[in-house]
């Protein structure tokens, strides 16, 4: 899951309000992406927010590429909304694909058209 958010004042109350919202849904917070900056092509800081914890990169591949490596590493499961999508970038940027996993036919054209 990624955030954007337009400008780097309130960070920890998006943080808050991420973590309030998956209580509500009785979940835990997963780890997650918070990209800033001032539109959605023109990002100046790349966070990775694991608890109360951020993380920051130089880049969006290399904040994405980290958090795949934390979910494969640590064994957490992807969260069921995007699951999909972390699924083709496991394949796209580590060549992992897990056995007995299948793409559906959209997620296969992706794959063949992108390299990370």
């Amino acid at each position: 899951m990624i955030i954007f958010f337009s400008e780097r004042g309130g960070l920890d109350t998006r943080i808050d309000k991420k973590r309030k919202e998956a209580e509500q849904r009785k979940m835990t917070l997963q780890p997650f992406l918070l990209f800033v900056g001032g539109n959605s092509t023109e990002f100046i800081d790349f966070y990775m927010i694991v608890n109360d914890v951020k993380y920051q990169f130089l880049n969006a591949q290399e904040a994405f590429k980290f958090l795949l490596q934390l979910f494969f590493t640590v064994d957490v499961q992807y969260p069921d909304s995007s699951a999909h999508i972390y699924a083709v970038m496991q394949v796209l940027c580590f060549d992992l694909k897990e056995s007995g996993q299948f793409f559906k036919t959209q997620q296969n054209v992706l794959i063949s058209e992108l390299k990370c």
